[in-house]
């Protein structure tokens, strides 16, 4: 992650092995670690996230092609609600990959236009690339472009109860937030 520059997930990787590490000396506490990926959903705060921009740049022009890759996601609430399950929960320990599906960002992208034509902004949705890029980013931290990323996340479904919300429904309230919070007119 360093040779990549990959400041956000270093910080949280680091993060995660100190609390391991407290664990170990003390283990006077269970320790539950949720390990979300590529978070989407309804916005809190009034300001962009990283996972929000995502959308964004296919909503305002920013992006011109569509990425040809699939990235793993998970709706703000699943995760939310998943620290509750895991804090709740005298049973659960360890961590818990938190991945509602592996979904091409041409599955988003068209999701996003959908969703626009839903809400009557025909203007928005011209605006929303069709043409996916023929070249492949490079390889970042899941399966190779255009590939999707295998996971098991049954620990949090079947030891938690969790139910993940499609990607669909988590693209289409980020889009919802957008607006609200004024973040693209």
């Amino acid at each position: 992650m360093r040779k990549k520059k990959a400041w956000y997930p270093l910080g949280k990787t680091l993060a995660e092995r100190r609390a391991w590490e407290l664990w170990e000396e003390q283990k006077s506490y269970r320790m539950v670690v949720m390990n979300p990926t590529l978070i989407f959903g309804p916005m809190l705060q009034p300001t962009l996230n990283t996972s929000s921009a995502a959308i964004l740049s296919y909503m305002n022009g920013a992006k011109k092609r569509i990425e040809n890759s699939a990235k793993t996601v998970v709706d703000v609430r699943d995760v939310a609600l998943a620290h509750v399950l895991g804090y709740e929960n005298k049973s659960a320990n360890g961590r818990y990959l938190l991945i509602a599906e592996s979904a091409k960002f041409s599955d988003i992208v068209k999701t996003i236009k959908d969703s626009l034509k839903a809400m009557d902004k025909n203007e928005h949705a011209k605006r929303v690339p069709t043409e996916v890029a023929k070249d492949f980013p490079g390889v970042g931290f899941g399966a190779p472009p255009p590939h999707h990323t295998l996971f098991d996340c049954t620990k949090a479904t079947q030891g938690l109860g969790l139910k993940f919300r499609k990607m669909e429904e988590m693209v289409k309230e980020t889009v919802h937030s957008l607006f609200e919070h004024a973040l693209i007119e």
